[in-house]
């Protein structure tokens, strides 16, 4: 009976759900058409369904598999509505936690607290408070909250389209390339950081284009950035700076992007003077020795190069770093099946990505320069920080998804979509 009850709280909010991408100007406003966006949004919880059975079937800890433990732990604090409403609000807004009484909600979930989140807002409280908020309407149907997080993640990919789309041209050929990019229909169709990630992602992008008429979207996108993925937000912040700064004088994107990166860095490596944390080096090394740490029995942790103690040393590893955030895995690396896409998409991204530059070379007169400007900055940036922390590769394929969205749908853009007379180098 419980089954019939929640097959049909999970249609009734499909069909609002649906009704809600039809009539929503927030979809609608692109060029989009209903039937590409509904087949879309099926189609992810479709592939949210299949995760769902992968960390059910084939990693059976729930306890660690990251499509549950979010919504477990929202769940033990959902079920504290019922008993203790103050409790539910103290866990919401972040106040009176330390009170001796929430013990035993503490020791009921597993991913609430984090060993070291270096000053950073910790993201995974953001998600489990997120599911929290959702559940006031799911009533703690886990398949509801899936309909959600894909609602997120739609509009999410629809602001990353609409930027790429005022490059290009609106094109449901680029739309269905941002679409059935692996990694992010994998990745950004369950109950994971990715999906809500995602729609402040694709927004802020899209905001940034229009720095100075589209500031507000700008901040909130930002901040929801800030919590949910701190690190992206770090990487994206001097590429972020160049952008605007280009789009406000008209400065050659090239250089200014490289002076921007480069002050960047050297202000990093002085952090510690106003970061308690400390500077860039430090918290790189530690983040790589928690990680190392906390994958002690993953089956896919590699090796990658220390720090090192000095700027010059570190700078010296950088292309290494770059050519494992992008390379790894390899082809050949293949231990189970859950290597292939990814390996596969390697390979695709750098075969489109050689074709788009030689397009680039070719025709340049064709390309907002800015704009790839912005993504080559951005992606070497973030790169250079998965090289440097993330050392196993079920983890790497997630944190580089946002460089490699950009990326592959950038060369998408220019190979199939080339405007002739719509864009002049800055």
């Amino acid at each position: 009976m419980q089954a019939l009850l929640h097959a049909v709280i999970v249609v009734l909010w499909l069909y609002v759900i649906l009704q809600f991408i039809q009539k929503s100007r927030l979809f609608r406003s692109f060029g989009l058409s209903v039937f590409d966006l509904k087949v879309s949004f099926i189609l992810k919880c479709l592939v949210g369904v299949g995760l769902w059975a992968i960390y059910t079937y084939y990693y059976p800890f729930r306890g660690k598999g990251d499509t549950f433990r979010y919504f477990d732990d929202a769940m033990v604090i959902y079920g504290e509505l019922w008993k203790n409403p103050v409790t539910y609000f103290r866990f919401l807004f972040g106040f009176g936690l330390e009170d001796p009484a929430l013990t035993s909600v503490f020791e009921r979930m597993n991913n609430w607290t984090s060993a070291a989140t270096y000053g950073l807002p910790n993201d995974t409280q953001t998600v489990i408070r997120l599911n929290m908020l959702i559940a006031l309407l799911s009533g703690g149907v886990y398949w509801v909250h899936l309909l959600f997080f894909n609602l997120f993640s739609l509009a999410g990919l629809v602001g990353f389209y609409a930027l790429y789309s005022e490059n290009f041209g609106k094109s449901r050929k680029l739309w269905w390339a941002i679409v059935l990019l692996p990694s992010a229909l994998f990745w950004g169709s369950g109950l994971l950081k990715e999906a809500p990630f995602l729609a402040a992602f694709g927004w802020y992008v899209w905001a940034l284009s229009k720095s100075s008429q589209r500031k507000l979207v700008l901040l909130v996108t930002a901040s929801f950035l800030i919590v949910l993925k701190p690190y992206i937000f770090v990487a994206m912040l001097p590429a972020s700076i160049a952008w605007v700064l280009v789009q406000r004088y008209h400065w050659n994107a090239w250089i200014t992007s490289a002076a921007v990166s480069v002050v960047s860095f050297f202000i990093a490596l002085k952090a510690s003077i106003v970061y308690p944390a400390g500077d860039l080096l430090y918290i790189l090394s530690k983040k790589q020795e928690d990680f190392y740490n906390t994958a002690v029995n993953a089956g896919s942790t590699v090796y990658i190069e220390p720090i090192g103690s000095t700027a010059l040393a570190f700078i010296q590893t950088i292309p290494n770093r770059i050519l494992y955030t992008f390379g790894r895995p390899y082809l050949w690396e293949s231990r189970s099946f859950m290597y292939i896409p990814p390996a596969v998409e390697n390979l695709l991204l750098m075969i489109v990505f050689v074709l788009a530059l030689m397009t680039y070379i070719r025709q340049r007169e064709k390309v907002n320069v800015p704009f790839i400007v912005f993504i080559v900055t951005f992606s070497i940036a973030l790169a250079v920080i998965i090289g440097s922390t993330v050392p196993v590769l079920g983890a790497l394929v997630r944190y580089r998804l946002p460089a490699v969205m950009m990326l592959f749908a950038w060369s998408i853009g220019v190979i199939l979509i080339p405007k002739p007379d719509r864009f002049k180098q800055n």
